[in-house]
């Protein structure tokens, strides 16, 4: 009896092992392949970290794990950076499209590393289809405010969506905003070793013997909907002015008297009071 188990047991693990070998050749070809596509594409290609009889021992050994993942994420157990991400769903139902954007846009995170000298071009291809032009040429302009891999592990290498609720029309911009800011503080905090600051919703409340003046923009979606927020957390020293026809940062332009008197008057109190 216990010969026949050894006998089943050691089917069972050259089966294994076989069927880790053939992964392994499979998916290191087709990482071959798209390494080449992309250097031909005039792309970085950052050097393999995993190969030889290493990588060899690592696909046979933990092949499971790794077609998993790969089907989970991109569809196929032999996922490379070139596996093309399906279309966008034809749904017109809105929470459709938020998870296609957010979902989509998390797996493309790993795709461009920060530090690589083609990391511009590379968020131009990546991201593109996910952020507004505007946004993604900020980013281009100052990478390091810039969400991507900053080291050789492939984190970010997704975004999950545990919930999501239709909280208005504009709700789900301001969720994806607050997310992809997340994802930023987080790389900083990776880069140099120290904690961000706590968000500016909770500073708000301990302001209470600095004086302080904000000066929000009534044209601005995200200023407006936060005014009503801010005011309700704000500590006693601190002071509102909404400018109800001015978008971000136009007022002094819009109406530079009356800035300047407001602006005047704040400090020459504020100074007095000290």
């Amino acid at each position: 009896m216990a010969r026949k188990i050894s006998i089943i047991l050691s089917i069972l693990v050259v089966l294994y092992l076989g069927i880790g070998l053939a992964f392994h050749f499979k998916w290191k070809s087709a990482l071959a392949a798209c390494r080449e596509t992309r250097k031909a594409q005039g792309e970085f290609v950052e050097p393999e970290v995993f190969g030889g009889i290493l990588g060899l021992v690592f696909d046979v050994t933990n092949w499971p794990v790794y077609s998993w993942a790969n089907i989970y994420h991109d569809g196929t157990p032999f996922a490379t950076p070139c596996t093309k991400i399906p279309n966008e769903p034809s749904s017109t139902d809105e929470a459709n499209h938020v998870e296609y954007v957010v979902g989509n846009f998390g797996k493309r995170l790993q795709n461009v590393w920060l530090q690589s000298p083609n990391a511009a071009q590379d968020m131009r291809e990546q991201y593109s289809e996910f952020v507004s032009p505007a946004l993604l040429e900020t980013w281009v302009s100052d990478v390091s405010k810039s969400p991507g891999r900053i080291v050789s592990s492939p984190w970010t290498d997704r975004i999950e969506i545990t919930a999501l609720a239709n909280e208005g029309s504009n709700r789900y911009r301001e969720q994806f905003t607050t997310l992809l800011q997340t994802i930023i503080l987080k790389m900083a905090e990776v880069q140099i070793g120290q904690k961000p600051p706590p968000p500016f919703i909770e500073i708000l409340p301990t302001i209470n013997a600095i004086p302080t003046m904000i000066v929000m923009a009534g044209q601005d979606d995200f200023e407006r909907r936060v005014y009503a927020r801010y005011t309700g957390a704000a500590g006693a020293s601190v002071e509102f002015w909404l400018i109800e026809n001015a978008h971000h940062t136009s007022g002094p332009a819009l109406d530079p008297d009356e800035y300047r008197r407001r602006m005047l008057d704040f400090f020459q109190a504020a100074l007095i009071q000290k």
